[in-house]
């Protein structure tokens, strides 16, 4: 992403983040968000090998409560 999302564009985001959106969200490594995964730290999706973090992770984690209806589970 080139420019931070505002929370009204996070809220609408109708497919959760992959570790590649997620670590450039918050301007991280792909490497510590892995790391954060195998730790427990962060709660994922995963549908065979492939990893999503969904968007009540990436609310919670800015500190934004989610809302019900957001499609994140």
């Amino acid at each position: 992403m080139d420019q931070s999302p505002t929370i009204h564009e996070l809220r609408n985001r109708a497919r959760p983040f992959s570790v590649a959106e997620y670590a450039d969200l918050f301007g991280i490594r792909p490497q510590e968000v892995y790391r954060k995964i195998r730790r427990g730290d962060l709660p994922v999706l995963r549908v065979g090998r492939t990893i999503r973090i969904p968007m009540r992770t990436v609310l919670e984690m800015i500190g934004e409560p989610p809302h019900d209806g957001d499609g994140a589970a």
